[in-house]
């Protein structure tokens, strides 16, 4: 293995040390030695064997540690789209550094402060600064820098550290890189209700909300007929397996809040019929906490105790209800009750690269100013986002899902769905099993 020495400023030594250890480790899969130098105050040196790579550091260097980084001061003010020999697409955007490039056959020096770029994104400690919320008490898309400036849509951070691979071949030609994870769809599926939809209140919002005659027909039949149209568990199963993949089923155990955490199926048949036939055919149950949990560590431990007991094994990843998140306090819980896998970070009211990409990383707690053992699973395209929140069609979702999966095949990246359990509901979403087929069947 190609083994590189990473020198890097003493201050702000955790954050520059963990971001540099996710570059290398996790997305190069290359050796390297880190080690922080007296004698550099405002860049990275990338160095084997007589060559080196220089990145200008444009962002730690104005901070000391006392005060730290955390204020609206670090919060980028503008974007800039660059391009470069080393770029692997067109108006790559940046945020710190600037365009500045030299090389030779022993040594590039790059202005763009890739490595701040790529902890920004992955850390999302604009989210500990900026104080817009939804309703839900959510950091919203649309505060974002990424949203603001257009690059949600992108995985930037593949895209830097794609760019930074390119400079490493030219200074060191035949260099293999051995990224962490590869392409493939990881289904998920959150599972909010598993009752037939026969509810007296449904079929009072048919008539009253809906006002349609068509949708409170469907539902009669869903009440006298056998079938259950939120057990589809087997076919999900079906559909990842011929992907020579796994489902991965996000169950509550927590029911707090009427109409808003779902329904209380766990004394169910349904429930325990599922749990066995995922464990049979050797998927994954992981947990889906309620409403509350995001900032209540008892409660979230309590439900997840709950989960583990229903179905006789650890659970160790799932997804916040409804996206609820607060950083670093919800990454914290999850770490402290022994989970490894979060797959949270994605936007309830629009898809894409909240984190910047859809590999999988080690998440850092910028206020304990520590990596933690926790790992994200960033959540790239939701269907209540499309659906529901965006109320696009079945063909306008179809391909929003076919751009992402074409991007992170572009990218070699993973690229994660959330797909609830409703896609065969007639009513509310016509069509939607149709579209599961086509993509993936």
């Amino acid at each position: 293995m190609d083994f590189f020495l990473i020198s890097m400023p003493e201050s702000f030594y955790e954050e520059r040390s963990y971001v540099a250890g996710v570059i290398f480790k996790e997305f190069l899969g290359l050796g390297n030695r880190i080690q922080a130098s007296p004698e550099l105050t405002d860049s990275y040196i990338i160095s084997m064997g007589g060559k080196r790579i220089v990145i200008t550091d444009d962002f730690f260097c104005r901070y000391s540690e006392p005060d730290g980084y955390l204020g609206m001061d670090g919060i980028p003010k503008s974007v800039r789209y660059l391009s470069n020999s080393f770029l692997a697409g067109k108006d790559t955007p940046v945020f710190f550094g600037g365009e500045h490039l030299t090389k030779n056959e022993k040594e590039i020096v790059c202005g763009i402060d890739i490595f701040s770029m790529v902890f920004f994104m992955l850390t999302r400690w604009e989210e500990c600064v900026i104080g817009d919320r939804d309703y839900l008490l959510r950091f919203p898309a649309e505060a974002s820098l990424a949203f603001k400036s257009d690059f949600l849509h992108r995985p930037v951070v593949n895209e830097w550290i794609a760019m930074l691979a390119n400079m490493m071949r030219f200074l060191w030609p035949g260099l293999v890189i051995s990224p962490r994870e590869r392409y493939g769809v990881v289904f998920t599926h959150d599972i909010d209700l598993m009752s037939k939809p026969v509810a007296l209140r449904e079929f009072a919002k048919d008539i009253l909300k809906r006002k349609s005659l068509s949708a409170f027909s469907k539902r009669l039949g869903y009440l006298f007929a056998a079938g259950n149209p939120y057990d589809v568990f087997d076919y999900f199963m079906d559909v990842s397996e011929k992907h020579n993949t796994t489902s991965r089923f996000y169950f509550m155990t927590g029911h707090q809040v009427p109409y808003r955490d779902g329904e209380p199926y766990n004394g169910k048949p349904i429930y325990r019929r599922a749990l066995q036939r995922i464990k049979e055919r050797g998927h994954v149950t992981g947990f889906h906490p309620s409403l509350n949990t995001y900032n209540d560590a008892g409660l979230f431990l309590a439900q997840k105790n709950q989960l583990e007991m229903d179905c006789g094994t650890a659970i160790v990843e799932g997804r916040q209800h409804a996206l609820r998140f607060e950083l670093p306090l919800t990454w914290r819980i999850w770490e402290g009750a022994g989970m490894r896998v979060d797959g949270t970070l994605g936007y309830s009211s629009r898809e894409g690269f909240r984190c910047g990409t859809g590999n999988s990383f080690p998440v850092f707690d910028v206020v304990e100013r520590r990596q933690l053992q926790l790992r994200e699973q960033p959540l790239v395209v939701m269907d209540t986002t499309l659906h529901v929140n965006r109320r696009l069609s079945v063909e306008a979702s179809g391909d929003v899902f076919r751009h992402y999966m074409e991007t992170g095949k572009r990218y070699d990246m993973p690229v994660t769905l959330l797909f609830h359990n409703l896609l065969h509901d007639t009513i509310d979403w016509q069509g939607w099993g149709s579209l599961y087929s086509e993509l993936f069947e």
